[in-house]
């Protein structure tokens, strides 16, 4: 059972910040972006992430941080785009971009052309439960020959098969996987534990996924492996967001700052290990002594698995210092948005590069 797994936990590893990554932004840009990724493109290391204020996607050399290109894309037209919101690179030719109103992924090349277009939430017969795609940093997609993976949701709902396969060559798109045993209570989550998250290991072609509301991780090649392991923190009990009056949002929005939830698996392919981060419980009394700009801020924890997927350690961000949601690996580490580096001079996003250690014992 999973709880002896718990207690056989052993604390081998530990992640340091060890230096910064910092790049130069323009005017048009801020630290925030939804979506970003690392690349050695012609044995060049750079970075990519999307703009979503002027819809472009900027990329920037690794570890100097100066701007290589900008990628400017049309909202209309031929060679519109709609909304940028998401992106994947497959190289500098063949470039996915995510439509959010749309949720029309269009494949364009270097000079900005639409080269095709797949909708994803059209042309299905009415009684199929289409999921929402979520397609960003902590969602990226999956390229294996001619078909691509996403995953998507339908807040409060887990009767669906949240992942989307589409064949590139056809356009059609089939709906796999399930939600794990955790969701098929009576009761309603709170609609964010519904997200889905995962990772993608191509060394050995297998997804990990993580949800919100269980300790678990779950491992599958969509084929014939489908597996879990513990995954669970160390400060996190038991996770009950049962949620019913989707109409109070002041309690809707407590429920989800105070409560521990599950996030996004990591696969790290530079250490063959995995990391995991974590939303981690607050009190009551907490939440109510602060202001509603500094409970946006939750408590994290990052869990380590080595590549069989046993725990070996778990390491408290602080909690003011990071910014979880925005990060990429490296050769270096793992690279985290320093929050408030970043915000106390717009012209700079700032990194921090968390290095794994292994912990010395006497």
């Amino acid at each position: 059972s999973c709880n002896n797994k718990a207690s056989k936990f052993e604390n081998k590893f530990t992640l340091t910040e060890k230096g910064e990554y910092i790049i130069q932004l323009d005017s048009l840009t801020t630290y925030y972006t939804p979506s970003i990724q690392y690349h050695v493109i012609n044995d060049q290391r750079c970075i990519s992430f999307t703009n979503i204020y002027d819809n472009s996607i900027y990329i920037y050399s690794y570890p100097e941080g100066n701007l290589i290109n900008r990628f400017h894309f049309k909202n209309e037209g031929p060679n519109g785009i709609g909304a940028i919101e998401s992106h994947f690179v497959l190289n500098m030719d063949s470039i996915f971009i995510f439509d959010e109103n749309t949720r029309i992924l269009y494949l364009t090349n270097k000079t900005s052309e639409v080269l095709k277009k797949y909708p994803l939430m059209q042309g299905f017969k009415s009684i199929v439960k289409i999921p929402d795609p979520t397609i960003y940093t902590r969602n990226p997609l999956v390229i294996l020959g001619n078909d691509l993976y996403y995953s998507g949701i339908i807040l409060g709902d887990s009767e669906l098969n949240p992942t989307g396969k589409l064949n590139l060559k056809t356009g059609e798109i089939s709906f796999i996987y399930n939600y794990p045993i955790t969701y098929n209570k009576k009761e309603t989550f709170h609609p964010y534990y519904y997200r889905i998250y995962r990772t993608f290991n191509y060394k050995r072609n297998l997804f990990v996924y993580s949800f919100p509301a269980d300790e678990n991780i779950y491992v599958t090649n969509h084929n014939d492996i489908d597996t879990s392991y513990y995954a669970g923190s160390k400060y996190i009990k038991k996770i009950n967001p049962v949620f019913n009056d989707w109409s109070n949002y002041s309690e809707k929005d407590k429920l989800w700052r105070i409560n521990p939830y599950y996030g996004e698996p990591i696969y790290d392919p530079y250490r063959d290990v995995y990391y995991r981060l974590t939303d981690l419980p607050r009190t009551e009394e907490d939440y109510a002594k602060e202001t509603p700009e500094s409970n946006d801020h939750k408590l994290h924890s990052i869990i380590i698995l080595d590549n069989k997927f046993n725990k070996v350690g778990e390491v408290k961000l602080d909690r003011f210092k990071y910014y979880k949601y925005i990060y990429f690996v490296t050769e270096e580490g793992l690279n985290i948005l320093k929050y408030q580096r970043s915000i106390e001079n717009e012209n700079y996003a700032v990194y921090g590069i968390m290095k794994l250690e292994k912990i010395k014992t006497n």
